[in-house]
């Protein structure tokens, strides 16, 4: 948590396992893994902060 009271979700990725150097805004080339994965880690904390219920399904729902 931070000192201002938000959560904090760390996403690493296994230097083994990933193809290339992840790079500075890696997340909006969603023809990665590693995009894909923060953008299901992103809505995920949108859906818990605005209470929106999972079964609302979207395309980042289905990566």
């Amino acid at each position: 948590m931070l000192a201002g009271g938000g959560d904090v979700d760390l996403l690493l990725f296994d230097a083994a396992t990933t193809d290339e150097a992840i790079g500075h805004e890696y997340q909006l080339d969603l023809n990665t893994p590693e995009a894909r994965t923060a953008m299901e880690h992103m809505v995920a904390l949108l859906r818990d902060v605005t209470q929106t219920p999972q079964p609302l399904e979207s395309v980042s729902d289905t990566w």
